[in-house]
């Protein structure tokens, strides 16, 4: 085949066995929810291998998103017939010449994408947890992560998040979604189902409701004392870690702590 662009049947690319790039589940559903939504609008970059067989030079982890997707065939830069070595070169060339992001016109793009696109939507793409997101828009201030006073330097104290008035309280409809929930609650409804069935799907229903957190982090910053406290024993934002772990919501920090001490004690 001819080196340059060409569509490369799935099947006949292999991945590069010293690929670099570590695997990140997080991100890779994130890449796979960007496939699904923009199509492969990055080509992969592969070298001829013999056989009629094509290793995967840049882009490993986007092919694996393409075959999750189920594509039959990818498109591609052949390289032709160049060694490991080159290969090597240029997938650190074409993969690390990268530009940093200003943190400022980075957060300005984001938050007008976030006016702009329903804020689940951008989650499942966009390569952020929500509360990422809220740090970046400004609605949460990041927390600070310091040391103890202590020689473990695995050990670090983690600081409340604060929320502050940044704008207009939103109204209440802002703050979730439940078009679909509505959606299914009626489709239950109207099914000819047992009733406890029925019941239970109502519930689990409950679970399609978006929640918007940029505005409730908004709303609870303007919201009175009452309020603010059922909203943090909903975990629709989390004050006090302390207070979370008591109502169960971050339970997961205390086994941190203990497989963390545990790996010190094995050293």
């Amino acid at each position: 085949m001819n080196t340059g662009f060409c569509d490369i049947k799935t099947s006949d690319l292999v991945k590069a066995s010293w690929n670099y790039k570590e695997d990140n589940d997080f991100l890779m559903n994130k890449l796979v929810e960007n496939i699904r939504r923009n199509g492969q609008i990055e080509n992969i970059i592969v070298r001829e291998i013999g056989n009629g067989k094509y290793e995967v030079v840049n882009g490993n982890h986007r092919l694996d998103a393409l075959m999750v997707l189920k594509f039959d065939s990818v498109y591609c830069y052949n390289l032709g017939e160049i060694s490991e070595i080159q290969a090597k070169r240029i997938a650190v060339e074409t993969n690390e010449t990268k530009f940093s992001a200003n943190d400022k016109s980075l957060a300005d793009v984001i938050n007008e994408i976030v006016d702009n696109f329903d804020v689940k939507d951008v989650l499942e793409t966009l390569p952020y947890s929500e509360m990422e997101l809220d740090i970046m828009l400004g609605n949460m201030k990041e927390p600070d992560i310091e040391p103890e006073e202590t020689e473990n330097p695995y050990t670090q104290k983690i600081e409340s998040p604060i929320y502050e008035i940044k704008g207009e309280n939103p109204a209440i409809s802002e703050l979730f979604d439940d078009k679909k929930t509505k959606n299914l609650v009626l489709e239950i409804e109207n099914s000819e189902i047992d009733e406890e069935i029925k019941e239970f799907l109502m519930v689990a229903a409950q679970r399609h409701i978006v929640f918007n957190y940029s505005k409730i982090a908004e709303f609870y910053a303007h919201a009175s004392k009452p309020v603010q406290e059922l909203m943090e024993k909903s975990a629709l934002v989390i004050i006090d870690f302390d207070k979370a772990i008591e109502n169960g919501f971050v339970d997961i920090i205390s086994e941190a702590e203990d497989m963390i001490k545990e790996d010190i004690e094995n050293e």
